[in-house]
């Protein structure tokens, strides 16, 4: 398999139970690093390509950290998980781990979140900060309505405490728009939600406290297990999950201009194109290079191809191309990134 070169990023924002946004420079062959309990890979599908290259990392160590119901962001070009694991008493629920910059494995921090997370969604916040939100099975069985934020700098490693949801967001997915808004989508608070949460972010992001969570336009069904973008022109979308009125995976997508807007607005979500593949317990990831912007959309809990989204319409909401690939298994909740 072809070898490919880094190229650097700018994050402009995440999705969660993390979907990244980034804005990528107009270099050759962008890659998407993709890691799961499997050795990670990087796939390169350049635009107008019939299918893509993809470069396997078989000697990465993960150090005894176990890519499940984590969730994880980049900042200042460093990719970061956060908790997760595989059973209530696995110490990796508070655990942090960052990507080496060889891409040679992952280094598990001496800093830890500040209790036991899993099932949680975080975003990057103006490439300052890493909020995280929502979160279940906790010691006490209870879900979480705590944020915290996270941030390495040159003394070291720093929390916040964040204002609390007004609900529950264990499976959520989390965005921030580069408007200047966090937004936490659905997800379950005992039961599968439909609650949509938004939360103004200070310009310099310097106070702990940030502002308060507001009630946003609730999604039209419930749902978790789902990815969201958010796009520079305000437009958040949600793509795919775990729909109890349909017992099963969705290829449903849910897009509104901007979902922070109480009151008198008329914009509501509103159904747009739909997946290839029904998907839950997936990622995705929004790509501008070259001035092309595509989707897209890695993973599930069974057998599924990658799914590429290009040649969208001015709103971002209608692709014209749609191409899939390969028959991946073992991509249940992956981590993925632009690198």
């Amino acid at each position: 398999m072809k070898f490919f070169g880094l190229c650097a990023a700018s994050v402009h924002g995440l999705a969660l139970n993390s979907t990244i946004t980034d804005d990528v420079a107009p270099m050759a062959d962008p890659q998407i690093l993709v890691m799961s309990k499997n050795p990670p890979f990087a796939i390169a599908w350049p635009y107008g390509a019939s299918e893509p290259d993809i470069h396997h990392y078989e000697d990465f160590n993960y150090n005894g950290f176990y890519v499940k119901q984590t969730c994880s962001a980049k900042l200042n070009g460093r990719i970061y998980l956060f908790g997760g694991g595989t059973s209530i008493e696995d110490p990796q629920r508070q655990q942090v781990a960052r990507v080496r910059g060889d891409i040679t494995g992952l280094d598990i921090l001496s800093t830890q979140l500040p209790f036991p997370m899993v099932e949680h969604s975080c975003a990057a916040i103006r490439n300052n900060w890493i909020m995280l939100c929502g979160t279940a099975d906790t010691v006490s069985g209870e879900y979480s309505h705590q944020c915290n934020a996270f941030t390495e700098d040159g003394n070291g490693f720093l929390w916040k405490r964040e204002p609390d949801t007004n609900g529950a967001h264990a499976k959520s997915a989390m965005v921030y728009s580069s408007r200047g808004y966090s937004v936490i989508i659905g997800g379950v608070d005992g039961y599968d939600s439909t609650v949509v949460e938004t939360i103004h972010m200070r310009e310099e992001y310097s106070d702990p406290q940030s502002a308060a969570w507001v009630q946003g336009k609730a999604l039209p069904a419930p749902i978790e297990e789902h990815s969201a973008v958010a796009f520079d022109n305000g437009r958040v979308c949600v793509f795919g999950g775990w729909n109890d009125n349909n017992f099963g995976a969705t290829k449903i997508t849910y897009c509104i201009r901007e979902p922070w807007i109480l009151g008198t607005s008329s914009d509501v979500w509103g159904r747009r194109d739909e997946l290839v593949i029904a998907r839950r317990q997936h990622r995705t990831v929004l790509l501008t290079s070259g001035g092309h912007t595509e989707l897209f959309h890695i993973g599930d809990s069974g057998h599924k191809a990658i799914e590429k989204w290009s040649d969208p319409n001015e709103f971002f909401d209608r692709w014209s191309t749609k191409a899939t690939h390969g028959d991946f298994y073992g991509l249940q909740v992956p981590e993925a990134f632009i690198i």
